[in-house]
């Protein structure tokens, strides 16, 4: 193997140009560094633990970022996991080097809080490939940097793309992220109820809870749309854009949480005087709230909405804040001319319980906890006629039968047929396949299943016998991996119960 730099691959499977450039890229700079691709993997290799060590090892990681790449859990996770290797061992490295490829819009709001800042490069066709390489080569040897992007804020991508030959309500959307509150493909369900239901009350406290890709902070979206059309001012925080050094130094956490409240609501700046106070912080928070925020709202009251509250669960000080929260609550009875005009809304996805060391079942145990849960048939049948219906009935039960109702994977599922690139047959027979509609999907549990093997052991166990100790099925079903129905535990649809026990059995 060549001496040099170690550099980790990443990009979207099965797909042009994305596939062809990774491997010139490859062949190009394994001549003089050590660079792994995952086609370089051995039959039966355990391939999730492999792509961890290789990215914890490597010292630069090269993302492609085409239109279908940005969408890829995969990749997303792949950036994840070197963003984690950074902040674990506190160096510069793996450094990450984008490449768009073909793509200059913007990035989903995951991969661009991630990657927005960093310089990348553009390819846009065969064209560009020798000079792609060079650059790659010299900035791997230390001789410059990637181009200064043309612009630091991407324009947002095209409200229509290209599709089908069912007819839907609309220009398709893709089904990863948050859907506006105005989407025609989105499906209303009990939670949705449940939530206008607490909002027709003055004051209301919603914990929005459930695994990824459930819908959560799209129904924050309604419930923020329902408080404006009713008069009332809104703050929306969502902690991923905070940045991980706010989010793990409670002194840069607590200024910056304050500043974005005000400047959500377009208020005079004032939280570096009220973070001056001689008092523990989250009496500072209450304050500002109390002598600046909450008068200048008026009688039209306020919502705080925060997206990615478990962001703050493994934060030493999780407790202060969430506590804080809690007070906040209680100040609407004790003193509601001051509080009674406040509204609190979170969400919170039940996965990180893989993560944490102490498992949480609540951080936020007040009000009105809502769980988002699976589609049912009926809503499942909404979707379909929204995309144009392009399953029948018969069809329509067994997709809902095969992924459990899962809300994104239904949409995919619909997404997917609408582009044309699968029937229903194919789509079914390959559904558990890596390479398949839901591969991205898959493969990004079993990532995260790899950084707790005692977890990804108890997921097997309970696959095989239906039990598994008490603490790994809370975490497990808190994930949304398994459910327990007549008193044993079992996999949340068929589509896991089939992946999970062929890729856990070696």
């Amino acid at each position: 193997m060549a001496q040099g730099k170690r550099v980790f691959i990443s990009y979207k499977r099965d797909r042009q140009p994305d596939e062809p450039l990774a491997h010139q890229i490859f062949e190009r700079l394994k001549q003089s560094h050590d660079v792994f691709i995952d086609t370089e993997m051995r039959v039966g290799e355990k391939w999730a633990e492999r792509i961890r060590a290789e990215i914890g090892r490597c010292q630069y990681l090269i993302v492609l970022l085409s239109a279908d790449a940005i969408q890829s859990q995969m990749v997303i996770e792949e950036v994840r996991i070197a963003e984690a290797v950074r902040r674990e061992t506190q160096s510069d490295f793996p450094a990450v080097l984008p490449v768009r490829v073909a793509y200059t819009q913007g990035l989903p709001y995951e991969l661009g809080g991630m990657l927005n800042q960093i310089q990348y490069a553009l390819w846009q066709s065969d064209a560009d490939t020798a000079s792609l390489l060079t650059q790659l080569e010299q900035v791997i040897a230390g001789h410059q940097t990637l181009p200064q992007p043309p612009d630091s804020t991407p324009q947002p991508p095209p409200a229509d793309i290209p599709f089908p030959s069912a007819n839907p309500r609309a220009p398709l959307e893709a089904p990863e992220g948050t859907m506006a509150s105005t989407s025609p493909f989105y499906v209303e369900r009990l939670c949705d109820r449940i939530a206008r239901d607490e909002q027709a009350q003055k004051a209301y406290t919603l914990t929005i809870k459930g695994p990824r890709q459930m819908g959560k902070s799209s129904l924050l979206g309604h419930v923020m749309g329902t408080a404006i059309e009713r008069g009332g001012q809104v703050a929306f925080l969502d902690f991923q854009s905070f940045g991980q050094v706010a989010l793990d130094d409670a002194n840069l956490f607590y200024p910056q949480f304050c500043f974005l409240i005000e400047d959500a609501l377009d208020l005079p700046s004032r939280s570096e005087e009220f973070m001056k106070v001689p008092l523990a912080a989250p009496a500072k928070c209450t304050r500002f709230m109390e002598r600046h925020v909450l008068p200048a709202c008026g009688d039209s009251g306020l919502l705080l909405a925060i997206d990615e509250a478990d962001l703050l669960l493994q934060s030493p000080w999780r407790s202060d804040f969430f506590g804080m929260l809690r007070a906040w609550h209680g100040l609407r009875s004790t003193s509601p001319q001051k509080w009674g005009r406040l509204r609190l809304a979170m969400v919170i996805s039940t996965e990180p319980a893989l993560l944490i060391d102490s498992l949480i079942q609540s951080p936020f145990n007040v009000g009105r906890t809502i769980d988002v849960e699976d589609f049912t048939l009926a809503e499942v049948r909404a979707a379909n006629m929204a995309h144009g219906s392009p399953l029948g009935e018969t069809e329509l039960v067994k997709l809902h039968q095969l992924v459990g109702g899962q809300p994104y994977l239904c949409r995919k599922a619909l997404y997917l047929m609408c582009q044309r690139r699968y029937s229903f047959t194919a789509l079914e027979a390959e559904a558990d396949s890596e390479g398949g509609p839901f591969g991205d999907h898959l493969r990004a549990h079993l990532i995260r299943l790899g950084r707790r093997p005692e977890v990804r052991a108890a997921l097997y166990a309970a696959l095989s016998t239906g039990k598994c100790p008490e603490e790994m099925r809370l975490r497990l079903m808190a994930a949304g991996l398994i459910i327990e129905r007549n008193g044993k535990v079992e996999a949340r649809c068929p589509l896991y119960r089939h992946y999970f026990m062929r890729v856990l059995r070696g």
